[in-house]
């Protein structure tokens, strides 16, 4: 499961040994300590995806749904780039322009889609 917030970005999977487990994966160092700050963060550069710790569901669950329930904007790709001119980084914003791009091809048409041969809004 990707998993993208406005400050952080995880890939969440099942733990391969302890099944009450999962393995929370970024890309960016610091993402993880941001919603966990004191799960121990393993840097794997050889991995792809170089920084994972070891996280209870109920942990992990717990903090997905918090972050759920505390969603304070319409906008997620404007709410991740005011983070990011906080922080002077738009790496992120970046990444989540370009998945929402493909995302935006490829999907049901939409109110955003750009062929002029097909219709620009339907109802899904």
């Amino acid at each position: 499961m990707w998993i993208c917030l406005n400050n952080a970005f995880f890939s969440i999977v099942e733990h391969y040994e302890h099944k009450d487990h999962l393995l929370v994966r970024s890309r960016w160092p610091d993402d993880i300590n941001k919603i966990w700050p004191k799960e121990k963060v393993e840097h794997t550069p050889k991995n792809d995806y170089p920084y994972r710790a070891v996280i209870r569901r109920e942990s992990v669950a717990l903090e997905i749904a918090h972050k759920l329930k505390n969603i304070n904007y319409t906008n997620f790709k404007s709410s991740a780039e005011q983070v990011e001119v906080t922080n002077d980084d738009k790496s992120r914003t970046d990444a989540y322009h370009d998945a929402w791009r493909i995302i935006n091809k490829h999907g049901r048409t939409g109110k955003y889609n750009f062929d002029k041969n097909k219709p620009t809004w339907s109802i899904l």
